[in-house]
């Protein structure tokens, strides 16, 4: 019971700023199925062309005890469809089809594969979606294979901006680069250097942990970084890690689904909401229900970001359009329509200006080559097709523009991404108390990125804007809280030495016969306590305690703060934190001052007497008489060994020379 509560939280309605999630919410109620008209189209005499949609398996309703097939992403697909029919739009004389294929978003392979086999069956000319990155990574590698254009409508993560590695992807949403950049908006209005992060286990967790560290790099600090595993759906040591940490805002980088289990994760723990934590959501929902809880206190003040279309800034968009295909919508699907209209997921017009786009693409390609637009090369084999014209298609698709529901659509060749950021709108909204004679909290929009400044940098003029309502924050109401803790109202233990006159026990006790303290220590907290407004309590530590095991009692949190003559090495500060040091104490060495003012030039002689002088000078020059006596020995010796090899040598060439003669002799007798 506490889970759904939480979960309709978030979820109430979640065709209201939905975000990509890493898996899809697997509830166990039974599955309705609304009554709907949408068309199905066969393609028996090749009459059509078709375009693949690739959404969720299963979507939540605003209750949680229904699943409906349909819901706005799709819905808005297949309008765009339907009215490209009625206006008697065409792509080479064929009538535009479309084939919905549901994917679980967690196996890639089982998209792959869904995908691969109807591109064959129907010969698919684009793809819009899929909803999560991990399998949009998988499939716009597969559409480079195939030269197919593959549009994202939801994923955001920052590795599929990489136009070279992701050559025909294109995608609607702003990455998670931008809403970093937004957020680091918010932190440059509040005066904000701080922030812990908890984000989702997964590429999608990760990759939004990396932009948030490269648009906060040199002005916000992350103090601490916490990881939600997604296969069991835990944090480790969640309290602990917020309560030592020295930031006191939390962002939660991960999906609703996600976030959801990351609040109940914190109202389990307790005391690291409101009133203690900011936390900043960035899957927020514009139309929340929240129930009341008995834990409700501790959700007011949180902050969240969502994305909005471009309307809520009054941002040109073609309105024609979007009002044609809610009609189709309402038509088609009356149940789902008045479940997500008025407040219409930002995403489903994403889904919309994304089909919309291809239709068009298409329209000028076969315009250019009317013989090769439509055409694939072995088309029977899945990762051997490939579209013979597909060069061509994406550089219309990387030079064309057009105004959709969502405004200008415009694509560059460096980027996957829209260019300047364009559809790139957010808001803050705020979780509120409830008012008068209700029990719900209210979700009310507090802050606008302002519309004039649609290409977010760090450094642009776009700033965060009042809306008129005011913010309702954790602490104070009226008062935005600091990125760091506050003592005020606190109550804390404090360990001590008995160390006079640093801290020192009464002689004698009260009235009550409670023993009093004084001292440096003392008085210097009483007057922290009066600028502060915290309060405090001893634990005197024995004499037997050893400096080590204080800061063994700091690491283990038995003791909040130790305050005593204790030095500050490396292997202490790896396990604990310093302050300041209130007092220094310094060694000395005391020496006699001498009383002799002058300083004779000889003075450094006075050390030794004058027969010891003496001794030394006489030993150093009988030691070098020695040494110089050895040197000339082994000179000479040295001098008459060559010369009697010189000798030796004389006597031989002689020898020989006599031998040579008598030789020569005894050769001329016998001649």
């Amino acid at each position: 019971m506490f889970l759904l509560l939480l979960l309709s939280v978030l979820l109430y309605n979640t065709s209201q700023g939905k975000h990509e999630e890493s898996e899809p919410q697997r509830l166990n109620h039974e599955r309705y199925l609304p009554s709907s008209t949408w068309p199905s189209f066969t393609n028996k005499n090749g009459s059509y062309i078709y375009f693949m949609g690739l959404f969720l398996k299963y979507r939540t309703s605003t209750t949680l005890a229904k699943h409906f097939q349909t819901s706005a992403e799709p819905a808005m697909f297949r309008a765009a469809i339907l009215l490209a029919q009625r206006l008697n739009m065409t792509i080479n004389g064929k009538q535009i089809a479309y084939h919905i294929e549901e994917t679980s978003g967690c196996d890639v392979i089982e998209a792959l594969n869904s995908t691969c086999v109807y591109i064959a069956e129907y010969q698919i000319l684009g793809i819009v979606g899929p909803e999560y990155s991990t399998e949009a990574k998988t499939l716009a590698s597969f559409g480079n294979r195939a030269g197919l254009p593959i549009i994202g409508y939801s994923t955001t993560e920052p590795e599929l901006s990489d136009r070279y590695t992701y050559r025909t992807f294109y995608r609607l949403p702003p990455s998670d680069v931008i809403k970093a950049l937004a957020l680091l908006k918010l932190f440059q209005k509040y005066k904000w250097s701080f922030a812990n992060v908890i984000y989702q286990g997964d590429s999608y967790g990760q990759g939004g942990l990396q932009a948030l560290n490269e648009a906060f790099r040199g002005e916000v600090k992350i103090s601490c970084s916490i990881r939600f595993d997604l296969l069991t759906d835990t944090i480790e040591n969640l309290r602990r890690q917020l309560e030592v940490s020295p930031s006191r805002i939390v962002v939660v980088m991960a999906n609703a689904n996600v976030t959801t289990k990351i609040l109940h994760l914190a109202l389990e723990a307790g005391d690291i909401l409101a009133p203690s934590f900011l936390w900043i959501l960035t899957a927020g929902n514009s139309s929340m229900s929240i129930p009341h809880h008995q834990n409700i206190n501790q959700l007011t003040g949180i902050l969240m970001l969502r994305l909005v279309p471009p309307h809520t800034f009054d941002i040109s968009t073609n309105t024609y359009l979007l009002n044609e295909a809610l009609n189709i919508w309402k038509e088609n699907d009356a149940d789902s329509f008045h479940q997500n209209w008025p407040q219409l997921d930002v995403f489903a017009l994403y889904a919309f200006d994304a089909i919309w786009m291809l239709i068009l693409a298409f329209q000028e390609l076969c315009q250019q080559n009317a013989t090769n637009c439509l055409s694939f090369e072995n088309h029977f084999d899945c990762f051997a097709n490939h579209l013979t014209a597909g060069n061509e298609l994406h550089r219309i698709l990387q030079t064309m523009n057009f105004t959709g529901v969502t405004g200008l659509v415009q694509f560059g060749s460096n980027k996957t991404d829209r260019v300047d950021g364009i559809g790139a709108h957010y808001v803050i909204e705020n979780i509120q108390p409830p008012r008068a004679n209700s029990h719900r909290l209210q979700i009310v929009e507090v802050l606008r990125l302002n519309g004039t400044k649609l290409n977010i940098t760090r450094n642009s003029e776009t700033e965060w804007m009042p809306t008129g309502n005011r913010i309702r924050w954790p602490r104070k109401w009226d008062e935005a809280p600091t990125d760091y803790a506050l003592l005020k109202g606190k109550t804390l233990n404090i360990t001590v030495y008995i160390s006079p006159p640093f801290f020192m026990k009464t002689s004698s006790p009260d009235i009550h016969g409670q023993y009093l303290y004084e001292g440096y220590i003392h008085e210097l907290l009483l007057l922290l306590k009066e600028k502060i407004g915290f309060n405090f309590t001893y634990t005197v530590a024995s004499n037997e305690t050893s400096y080590d095991e204080l800061v063994e009692c700091v690491q283990n949190r038995t003791c909040e703060i130790v305050i005593a003559d204790l030095a500050i090495t490396s292997s202490r500060q790896s396990k604990i934190d310093f302050s300041a040091p209130i007092y220094h104490n310094a060694l000395r060495l005391v020496v006699r001052k001498s009383k002799q003012k002058t300083i004779d030039q000889f003075a450094f002689l006075k050390p030794f007497s004058l027969s010891l002088w003496l001794m030394i000078i006489g030993l150093i020059y009988m030691s070098s008489a020695l040494f110089i006596s050895i040197y000339e020995y082994q000179k000479t010796s040295n001098a008459v060994s060559e010369n009697q090899e010189t000798g030796n040598h004389v006597n031989e060439r002689q020898k020989t020379k006599t031998n040579a003669t008598q030789a020569d002799k005894k050769i001329k007798k016998r001649v």
